[in-house]
């Protein structure tokens, strides 16, 4: 069994200028040890990305399937990530960007 069959949860990181500023390389770091620490490393995918053009809200992290995006992530947002909403099922109010799942319009006009 490959190990893409075994991923629950996809995690993008962004990982341009101002998210790099804003630690990044660091969010990342803390999500794969928390990840370690609860043997759950093979259940989840990190992947870095380019520009979610979310820049003012650095450090951008979302959370798949779910859709939930996250704004000023630090090292103790991501382990809370982790083991809050990766772990328990409960995504956290607190840092909540956006959630695909409730948002209100999720139509695009093209007016």
């Amino acid at each position: 069994m490959s190990r893409l069959e075994k991923v629950a949860t996809h995690i993008l990181v962004c990982r341009h200028k101002s998210c790099e500023k804003a630690d990044a390389r660091e969010v990342v770091k803390e999500m794969r040890a928390t990840l370690k620490e609860h043997g759950w490393r093979r259940r989840v995918m990190i992947s870095n990305v380019g520009c979610l053009d979310q820049c003012s809200h650095a450090a951008i992290v979302c959370v798949y399937p779910q859709g939930v995006w996250y704004e000023r992530v630090d090292r103790e947002t991501a382990r809370e990530i982790i083991e809050e909403h990766v772990i328990k099922k409960i995504p956290l109010k607190r840092h909540l960007l956006h959630d695909l799942n409730h948002a209100e319009d999720n139509q695009i006009s093209d007016d």
